[in-house]
């Protein structure tokens, strides 16, 4: 496990360092360890980059991955790789079992290994036993080439491999001639240490009597604690985990884009988290995993910015840097290409996925021409040509006017992080009042297409929906909980029924400006048109006849025990505070959602279904398929 974390877990891993900002011969690459009682499975999954002018290499990423392989069975990690690959596991095991499922899931995993259910409870005690030459001999041992498969997963338009076992290995030999060759342990050399950073000291950890006191003790209700001409910031402290959650945001996001500018905010975002002119990438990024922290960009419709998480050991020092880069951003010309390359495998990715591409499509046919109708990582081309000083200028119009918003979730003291880090942290000359944004147009039916060769034909079928201020939304989230699932009203009737279709899902988005409720399905291309009636037709029976009393009394169980379930997780927990607080309502009813619910009636639910589920302004999304007998052959390009 620390051999993974090491090779390709986390943005300082070693694979991730030489392969994705390195060569850039990769957009992603991540690595996994599968236990089993009989057996294991280290994996490594990567995408290869697609170069402007050569196009995919899979030659090129697979060769250098051969290399990189190959110099891990001959070295022994740095005592600062060993100290970044524990810490992340020690952050990702805590992350896993602050959910009740994944507590679960780890106690019979360990259960169903062999090893007994309280191997799970010792795994910090373990991790932290493993030693640098304990790893280097696991992957002498394990990563070898005879003990290598590889499976390769391209376009259609990408030219046939040739390859079969033999020649793939002769091949993998020309690349990495050790990798073919036992490992001499009298040979193995120390890692250069100069490729890593030094250990970084971490925060004290509690007594196990002291961590089972505050354990103990009931999380607090969340409280303000803006500053007077600083940072709003709320804060709401739960001891149960050793980890918190800190979002730092601002108002804006895809809001404030347009189809010039589609995909600005996020490649910032991106550029934002490669250091500051004094610290490079490779430095803070080592550092923040060692301290046990991640960070993430947010990129709302109407609001953007980062998530950290971190031990909460650590969690001063990672806001500090996180804090230092989104104060400090360095922008530097080779940062950005590789920020770049990051968003347009995102891009491409979407594009890829049926249903995403729907949703999009949907927007588009919903709210053409506004900014709410763009894709949700920007235009490729406006990534593509978006230079440093862009996004200097963008970043001082959409950052620099503006203080965050912050958002402290989970093992902290009050107010202390607010007091250390980001009172006195985000310093404004002039700020704007507010942002200038412009409502939608009042939707009429619409459909936007998409031909796809695939056996498959997603549909997306909406209506503008309430608003984020609006009081109707907890009715909207009963009727999702009514209609979705497997004993929910869409499969039920559309494909244990009519067999129309393999699933299906309603959801529903509220935004600053506007809201949308969709239904999302897939279904085979000759059944398309009956699919999308059969949609439209459940729309209309909840408008008209709202929920049974049965559907309605499981409605509310269903919402109010996924909410309990959704609010486990630290940072979704943050994130529904901070659109609580941007949509103008009260943080604390986050908390109150059962509430909420069990006040919502029969005749609220068909009150809101008919004022939004009108035919004349259902407005469709197809990704469309094509019957296998009319898929021939391969398109020239993707």
């Amino acid at each position: 496990e620390v051999l993974t974390a090491l090779a390709g877990q986390g943005r300082a891993s070693r694979l991730s360092r030489s392969m994705v900002d390195g060569q850039m011969a990769a957009n992603r690459i991540e690595s996994n360890y599968l236990a089993y009682a009989g057996a294991g499975l280290f994996t490594v999954q990567m995408w290869p980059a697609k170069d402007v002018r050569e196009g995919s290499s899979i030659d090129k990423a697979e060769s250098a991955l051969f290399k990189e392989l190959d110099w891990l069975r001959r070295e022994t990690p740095t005592e600062g790789e060993m100290a970044r690959a524990k810490t992340l596991l020690e952050k990702r095991f805590v992350d896993e079992t602050a959910l009740y499922v994944g507590r679960a899931r780890a106690l019979a995993r360990a259960e169903a290994a062999g090893m007994g259910f309280r191997v799970a409870l010792d795994y910090r005690t373990r991790i932290r036993a493993v030693s640098a030459e304990d790893v280097q001999r696991a992957a002498a041992k394990y990563l070898t080439l005879a003990n290598t498969s590889v499976h390769e997963y391209e376009p259609l338009s990408a030219a046939a491999r040739t390859f079969d076992a033999d020649t793939f290995a002769t091949t993998v030999t020309a690349w990495a001639p050790g990798f073919a060759q036992p490992v001499d342990s009298a040979a193995v050399r120390a890692a250069d240490a100069g490729l890593s950073l030094a250990p970084v000291a971490q925060g004290s950890d509690r007594s196990p009597e002291r961590q089972a006191m505050l354990e103990s003790v009931q999380p607090l209700p969340i409280r303000d604690f803006s500053t007077l001409n600083g940072p709003k910031a709320f804060v709401r402290e739960d001891h149960s985990k050793q980890t918190v959650t800190v979002l730092i945001l601002f108002q804006g996001g895809r809001l404030i884009e347009d189809a010039a500018t589609s995909g600005t905010t996020e490649l910032m975002l991106r550029s934002i988290l490669y250091g500051t002119p004094r610290r490079t990438f490779p430095q803070v990024t080592q550092e923040l995993e060692q301290l046990g922290a991640d960070v993430r960009i947010v990129v709302e419709p109407d609001f953007f910015g980062f998530m950290l998480s971190a031990l909460s050991r650590n969690a001063d020092r990672a806001l500090k840097l996180l804090r230092d880069m989104i104060e400090e951003p360095a922008f530097r010309d080779d940062d950005v290409g590789r920020a770049r390359l990051g968003q347009i495998a995102s891009i491409r990715d979407a594009r890829d996925s049926s249903f995403a591409r729907s949703r999009e499509v949907l927007l588009q046919a919903l709210f053409a021409g506004h900014p709410y109708s763009l894709p949700l990582h920007g235009r490729e081309e406006v990534v593509a040509v978006l230079t440093s000083e862009k996004l200097a200028d963008w970043y001082a119009r959409a950052v620099r006017r503006q203080l965050p918003l912050a958002i402290i979730v989970g093992d902290t003291d009050g107010s202390a992080l607010v007091s250390s880090q980001i009172a006195e942290g985000f310093k404004r000359r002039d700020v704007d009042a507010a942002i200038q944004v412009r409502t939608p147009q009042s939707g009429t039916a619409a459909e936007k297409t998409e031909p796809r060769r695939r056996e498959q034909t997603t549909i997306a079928v909406g209506t503008a929906g309430p608003k984020a201020e609006s009081g109707d939304l907890t009715a909207v989230q009963l009727f999702e909980s009514a209609m979705n699932g497997e004993g929910g009203r869409l499969l039920r009737e559309l494909r244990d029924k009519q067999s129309l279709i393999s699933t299906a899902a309603l959801s529903g988005e509220a935004m600053f400006v506007a809201g949308v409720i969709a239904a999302y399905t897939a279904t085979s291309p000759e059944n398309e048109q009956r699919a999308r009636a059969a949609l439209l037709a459940e729309f209309e029976r909840l408008a008209r006849g709202g929920l049974t009393a049965d559907e309605m009394a499981s409605a509310r169980a269903l919402a109010a025990t996924s909410r309990i379930a959704l609010l486990q997780s630290q940072p979704q927990h943050a994130l529904q505070y901070a659109l609580a607080i941007f949509y103008r309502q009260q943080a604390a009813d986050v908390d109150n959602f059962g509430e909420q619910v069990s006040k919502v009636t029969a005749e609220d639910i068909k009150r809101v279904a008919s004022a939004y589920f009108k035919a004349a302004a259902v407005c469709t999304g197809v990704i469309r398929g094509a019957p296998q007998a009319s898929i021939t052959s391969p398109p020239k390009q993707d």
